[in-house]
């Protein structure tokens, strides 16, 4: 019993980290999105000691003109190496983190458009052995936020 609520506070404290992932964006070689309101959906699965959980949250968010909007891909803590390539208007990112006492791997790719984006990442965490797939969906809902 005692393992499985570790497990299961694990896999919560996991998906809650998950929709803070997809809301920042850097443009570098994929082409920019429009200001205004967008709708994200995420989802995904969190494995970790034995358990899978799957998630899925949309949420809005709000793109000023002249903001550049940040990453769609997580930001690390910890020594945080990154390596990101564009071709065919995707951005491939990988970043390799270590802290305390683990290792943090994750692996994305981002297609934008000016009124969607799409992102795949998957995220590996060494200390406890768990991993993260998940998608996110972005759609522009309209040029003015709330």
């Amino acid at each position: 019993m005692k393992k499985t609520f570790h497990a299961a506070v694990l896999v919560l404290l996991a998906i809650a980290a998950v929709p803070a992932c997809a809301l920042t964006f850097d443009t570098r070689g994929v082409t920019a999105i429009d200001p205004g309101l967008w709708s994200v959906a995420t989802r995904g699965t969190v494995q970790v000691m034995g358990f899978s959980q799957p998630f899925s949250k949309v949420l809005r968010s709000c793109v000023r003109a002249g903001h550049n909007p940040g990453a769609f891909v997580p930001t690390g803590t910890g020594r945080c190496t990154e390596h990101e390539t564009t071709s065919g208007g995707v951005m491939h990112w990988t970043m390799h983190c270590v802290a305390a006492n683990t290792r943090v791997d994750y692996a994305c790719a981002i297609r934008t458009a000016r009124r969607r984006y799409d992102v795949r990442c998957t995220i590996h965490n060494a200390n406890p052995d768990s991993l993260t797939d998940y998608t996110a969906a972005g759609t522009w809902m309209g040029a003015t936020c709330p």
